[in-house]
């Protein structure tokens, strides 16, 4: 689906936020050697672009994203000072966005897709089992994180320190118990870091079930 052409849907972009304004906002980092993002907001949502020059501008299509071409909109390859860049996501439907300048859309990761919806999916499951990979992942502020155990064999510790996560210690609860799944909301930006403190560590270690959350306004495209 092509998003609407010669900026339609694009608001002022002088920056400033009318009275009685938008009841959400979300705000994107947007600088050269960031990773690209894919994300969800509600409608009516105001993006906010966080830039220093660069630019901001609409591309036509999904393959035009990833290929990093068919930049849409006037000297869509020139830098311009209209900081930040304010895009208000009105429409329902997925948008495309890039720094069109140089390379900063291919090789300096400066592209956003974003998908506008009445209502975005907030959770995130995470499997929650004895022989596990660690986790690394990040979620979106608001996001349900869900971990999913099941019987009574294992527990979910939030530790308190990068170095408690690494070296499985800190735990505050080592008996397992019922409490399935377990929910974590993330409300709050930061890394927080999980282990299942069954046996002092030993799931942790020999298991490998930890989890290292990070909760941001927006998550690199995985």
């Amino acid at each position: 689906e092509r998003p609407p052409m010669e900026g339609s849907e694009m608001p002022p972009v002088e920056g400033t936020v009318q009275p009685g304004g938008p009841a959400k906002q979300k705000t994107l980092p947007w600088f050269l050697g960031m990773d690209p993002m894919e994300l969800c907001v509600e409608t009516g949502t105001e993006v906010i672009f966080n830039k220093t020059g660069h630019n901001v501008v609409l591309m036509a299509n999904q393959a035009d994203y990833y290929a990093c071409t068919g930049f849409l909109g006037e000297n869509p390859t020139v830098g311009n000072n209209i900081d930040p860049f304010i895009w208000q996501a009105d429409t329902d439907g997925t948008f495309y966005f890039a720094c069109g300048v140089g390379t900063h859309c291919s090789a300096g990761g400066m592209k956003a897709k974003i998908t506008v919806a009445p209502k975005c999916s907030t959770t995130k499951t995470l499997p929650w089992t004895f022989g596990m990979q660690p986790l690394v992942v990040c979620v979106e502020t608001g996001t349900a994180v869900i971990f999913d155990k099941t019987g009574s064999g294992h527990n979910v510790n939030q530790l308190a320190s990068e170095s408690e996560y690494n070296g499985c210690t800190g735990f505050t609860d080592t008996q397992g118990n019922s409490d399935n799944p377990f929910l974590y909301q993330a409300d709050t930006t930061g890394v927080f870091y999980f282990a299942c403190g069954v046996g002092s560590g030993f799931h942790c270690n020999n298991g490998g079930m930890k989890a290292m959350v990070t909760v941001a306004d927006a998550c690199p495209e995985e």
